[in-house]
Formats: C-alpha cells, structure tokens, sequence
C-alpha cells in the first residue's frame, strides 16, 4: 500500500481506533497483556524522555506520559495525532509533544530521548532500506542513557 493510502486509511479510523477497531481484532485481554509487556519492558522512570514511534492515536502514549518526564509521540497520520491530543487534553496530560512526522525522515526532536520504542509500525515500511532508516532514525534520538 502506497503511504498516502496508508494515512488515508489510518486517518479514516482513528476516531474509532481503541475503541473498536483494535480492540476486534486483539480483544481485551491481547490489549490488556500487550500493554503490560510494553510496560514491562520499557520500564519507563520519571525522569525518562521516551520516544514513540508510529504513536497512532496514543494507547501506549498516555500510559507512558503517566510514568515518565516526557514522551514524543510522533506518527504520520494526522487524524491519529489529533485524535491523541484531544485523549491527552482530556485526560490531563500534559508531558507529551505529538509530531506528526515520517520515520524514515529524520526526526526533529529537541533533545535526546532516553528510551524509545515502536509497536507495529516497521512492517508497514514496505521497502528493507526505509525499515533500516527508520531504525536509524530511532536510535539517533537516543543518548542520554540510551538502552
């Protein structure tokens, strides 16, 4: 799938994303148990500035801005990033920056990250070289205490 049917299709659905189309196919308790194995691994600190890649609408987002300094959360679809920044002002959340960015480009945050993470975004890069940039990129951002 072309990128830009991609981000038509992920802006289509991001209203309704957690609510329904995720939770169909995972169920609760694949969401539930994927969560806190994320959460586990992360093992996120409140002093850690934690990057996210392909956030979508911030289901993992909002958990880790409640245990951390500071999240970037940056995704491609803008509906899914407007859709995270209403769930963040509703929730009153106010750590995390939302960029609405491509991975294989560089990104453009302003300071190091100290962790980061990507829950299913590299297998919707279609070609090897844009799945290695995007890891590149990724790691790029770390440096503080990078792991």
């Amino acid at each position: 799938m072309g990128q830009k049917i991609e981000i038509q299709y992920w802006d289509q659905v991001a209203a309704t994303y957690e609510t329904e189309w995720y939770l169909e196919r995972i169920g609760y308790w694949g969401d539930w148990i994927e969560k806190r194995v994320i959460l586990n691994r992360v093992n996120p600190q409140q002093d850690d500035v934690i990057l996210e890649a392909g956030c979508g609408t911030g289901r993992l987002t909002r958990l880790l801005a409640r245990k951390s300094k500071k999240v970037y959360a940056i995704d491609f679809s803008p509906r899914s990033i407007e859709v995270l920044n209403k769930k963040t002002r509703q929730e009153g959340i106010q750590n995390v920056q939302s960029l609405m960015c491509d991975i294989t480009q560089p990104l453009p945050l302003s300071e190091a990250v100290d962790k980061a993470l990507s829950c299913q975004l590299i297998q919707h890069i279609p070609t090897e070289g844009g799945r290695q940039q995007a890891l590149n990129n990724i790691t790029t951002c770390c440096g503080r205490k990078a792991r």
